[in-house]
């Protein structure tokens, strides 16, 4: 939910990105397929696109200026093993972020890009996540080798990059286990991919201060109340580092919501007196398959709630503002980043 604080820029995506139709025609695409992976019948057969120019000189400005306001200073800020410096919830904090991550056009260009209808993710707490790894600190991945549970993530680079600046993409796997960097070549450059199907690491920045926003989808037909496919959408990563009290809250909530919809949505398709047959084999059996998926939903909710319950490892720590590297991540903003 938005805070009292509502000073600031609105986001106005024909103004602070750049994908016209003609933008989005041109981005070259690496296919499952192409990259050896089994494509099953009603999948999305998209992998990763190639880099592309995201938002407008504005929007890089306002995106950069977002993460240095100080509400999100004073309420996003958190360090974890995974991921020593993190920005979580900035949605919440500053009306530009959250417009943006709410916006329809920018889910339809999205959409567009990667050939099916996407859904903002179902936490607000997800909503641009942005990982910082700082120049000269340790060499140790931000993100090592790992599958998304939700589907689609658009990565946007907010830093520059020196002319030698090495490192600091991200690693693709293909299914014979090679692998291929791709990183923007500059700030406000973004690319997506298919994030719980393509393995995939966030490779270090070796001289340069490294600043990637994660913006999370899911496909829209997954969550539709009628869909029998898997809502894989659970803990495992997102408790290492992000607030395990926010988390609970709107993951108990989100799951607790579908599970009520998915039951008001059987109760009017199979208990409708003059519609319903149970004595109709074919009709028992959907009913069944209903049932079975809700049950594994609830399975996963049960799950990933008792790995919060469970967590023996230090929390992901909320940073004081005294203890953000404010002129550090400032100084990601200019072209002079040195070696």
């Amino acid at each position: 939910m938005p805070t009292a604080r509502e000073e600031g820029p609105d986001f106005d995506f024909s103004r602070h990105v750049n994908l016209s139709a003609l933008d989005l025609a041109g981005i070259r695409v690496r296919k499952l397929s192409e990259m050896g992976y089994k494509v099953a019948p009603g999948e999305i057969d998209f992998g990763y696109s190639e880099p592309f120019r995201l938002l407008s000189e504005e929007g890089l400005r306002l995106y950069r200026e977002a993460i240095l306001s100080k509400p999100v200073l004073e309420n996003c800020y958190y360090s974890c093993p995974m991921v020593p410096l993190t920005i979580r919830n900035m949605a919440a904090h500053n009306k530009f972020i959250r417009q943006m991550s709410t916006s329809e056009a920018m889910l339809l260009a999205c959409s567009n890009m990667v050939g099916c209808d996407l859904a903002w993710h179902p936490f607000n707490v997800e909503h641009m996540m942005t990982n910082i790894q700082m120049k000269g600190k340790e060499a140790t991945k931000v993100f090592d080798w790992h599958h998304d549970s939700n589907s689609f993530v658009l990565l946007v680079n907010l830093s520059d990059i020196p002319a030698d600046g090495r490192g600091g993409g991200t690693l693709m796997q293909d299914a014979t286990g090679a692998a291929h960097e791709v990183r923007a070549p500059g700030p406000g450059w973004a690319y997506v991919m298919q994030g719980n199907r393509v393995k995939h690491a966030a490779k270090s920045s070796e001289n340069w201060t490294r600043i990637v926003s994660v913006i999370s989808f899911c496909r829209k037909d997954t969550l539709a109340v009628e869909s029998l496919e898997e809502d894989t959408v659970d803990l495992h990563l997102a408790r290492n580092y992000t607030d395990h009290a926010l988390l609970d809250k709107e993951y108990a909530a989100y799951r607790l919501s579908r599970s009520m919809e998915k039951l008001r949505f059987l109760k009017e398709r199979f208990l409708d007196a003059e519609a319903n047959n149970f004595s109709c084999l074919v009709r028992r059996k959907e009913l069944v398959r209903h049932l079975e998926h809700l049950t594994r939903n609830l399975q996963i909710t049960s799950r990933s709630l008792q790995m919060l319950t469970d967590w023996g490892q230090p929390l992901p720590r909320p940073l004081p503002v005294d203890e953000v590297p404010v002129t550090e991540i400032a100084s990601a903003y200019t072209s002079t980043q040195a070696a």
